[in-house]
């Protein structure tokens, strides 16, 4: 298996809200909330952190996320799994 290293990344996420509403009731509703993803580590930069969900034997991917640095509190190394034992 090409990929190894699994990670939890904990990162803030963005919200909208598509209403007409007051301003006051848009401040009242605003959430942005922390959320976590588990994936493959593909690629990690100055920029992005890429994780995918699935790989195959042959050294494809699948569904991926890319989270801006910015948003990401903080990312752990995962252990165990198949190979990890």
């Amino acid at each position: 298996w090409p990929m190894r290293t699994l990670v939890e990344v904990e990162w803030r996420d963005s919200s909208s809200r598509g209403l007409w509403d007051s301003p006051e009731q848009y401040r009242q509703t605003r959430h942005v909330g922390p959320c976590r993803s588990i994936g493959y580590l593909l690629d990690k930069n100055r920029d992005v952190i890429q994780l995918v969900q699935s790989q195959s034997s042959r050294g494809n991917v699948s569904d991926s996320i890319t989270i801006p640095r910015e948003a990401v509190v903080k990312m752990r190394k995962l252990s165990g799994g198949f190979g990890h034992d």
